[in-house]
């Protein structure tokens, strides 16, 4: 593991399924091989972006 900190985005549209179980899964991923691992779910309390079409 780097010796700085690395901050890893993920992004959704609705930014509540995906991003959120991609976001979980890539820390349990990390945690396991022992890294420190802070998951921080930036937007999941606001309203959902509907398609703007």
């Amino acid at each position: 593991m780097p010796d700085e900190p690395v901050v890893l985005h993920v992004y959704c549209r609705g930014g509540r399924h995906r991003s959120v179980a991609l976001a979980r899964t890539i820390g349990e991923l990390l945690q396991a091989q022992g890294a420190g691992v802070g998951v921080t779910h930036r937007h999941v309390h606001l309203p959902v972006v509907e398609n703007a079409r």
